[in-house]
């Protein structure tokens, strides 16, 4: 039961602070667009959230390989 608490207080934390964030990337999306009409920053500006949104992923990914060596380690 404790376990299950645990589980649920993070997943609730968790869809707290993603809901909260939402609203800065509509912000983002819309200077973004506006000044790329314009031929500002927007241009480059996409390429930056790109970027930025591959180091979490990458991180993840690493992550799990390094579980999954873990766990499927032949006994030697």
């Amino acid at each position: 039961m404790k376990r299950f608490k645990h589980i649920f207080l993070l997943a609730f934390v968790t869809l707290s602070v993603s809901m909260s964030s939402w609203g800065q990337c509509v912000m983002c999306k819309a200077l973004g667009e506006q000044s790329a009409n314009q031929g500002m920053m927007g241009t480059g500006l996409n390429q930056g959230i790109i970027f930025i949104m591959i180091i979490p992923y990458l991180l993840i990914g690493i992550g799990l390989v390094l579980v999954w060596k873990r766990f499927n380690k032949e006994e030697g």
